[in-house]
């Protein structure tokens, strides 16, 4: 999977690292044209024995609340963390 040069500046600017991104594409939930890792998941994770291996990469996406890329035709849009977009109700 490609990433945009959108993606690579945000990537960048939030601190989301590729290694990120890859939890994010091999664990997160697909919701439409996004991939989701939040919290709830990523507990559940590091849970399980058979990821301890992995254990510090996701805690650090644990600390940022979880994180969500946006992918359309085989590439990566966007992405940023769970926690920062609030919607006004």
């Amino acid at each position: 999977m490609g990433y945009t040069k959108h993606c690579l500046r945000r990537m960048s600017q939030r601190g989301i690292k590729m290694e990120h991104i890859d939890l994010v594409m091999r664990f997160g939930q697909n919701q439409g044209d996004k991939i989701v890792l939040n919290r709830k998941m990523i507990k559940y994770i590091i849970s399980q024995r058979r990821f301890s291996h992995l254990k510090s990469k996701l805690l650090k996406l644990m600390d940022k609340g979880g994180v969500i890329a946006v992918c359309e035709n085989s590439s990566i849009i966007t992405t940023y963390n769970v926690n920062s977009y609030k919607r006004v109700r």
